[in-house]
């Protein structure tokens, strides 16, 4: 995501961007894709340019309408009944981990299959009513 501030926007011209996933999760998709390169957690971090900001920036630069804040709002819901019931396992750490438990898996192809994604797939549950 691209911050719309002035002040992002250095000598260099080069503006800076909010990362849309959290480290771990980054360094998780950096393992899975370059499975044959080995490079610490630590070492990952360090090397992040100082021209991507970490999620913490994105509460200042993200949504506000009702739909979003509605989705945060059901997410910390379900991560505390998630700790009361000692359930870790079932925490969701974002949005996009929350449409991913609610799809079909992902099987060979990048992305949900489309009739998931539309709500009309008889397999994931998420049949629409008409």
């Amino acid at each position: 995501m691209v911050v719309p501030d002035k002040k992002a926007v250095k000598k260099d011209l080069e503006q800076k961007h909010v990362m849309q996933m959290s480290l771990a999760t980054a360094w998780s998709k950096w393992k899975d894709e370059n499975p044959e390169k080995q490079l610490s957690f630590v070492k990952f971090i360090k090397l992040r340019s100082k021209k991507v900001m970490l999620q913490k920036h994105r509460k200042l630069f993200q949504c506000l309408c009702r739909y979003c804040e509605n989705v945060k709002l059901k997410l910390t819901a379900v991560n505390r009944l998630a700790e009361k019931a000692e359930r870790p396992d079932l925490k969701l750490h974002n949005e996009f981990a929350a449409v991913s438990a609610t799809l079909c898996p992902k099987q060979e192809q990048k992305f949900h299959k489309i009739n998931c994604i539309d709500r009309y797939c008889n397999e994931c549950g998420t049949v629409q009513s008409s």
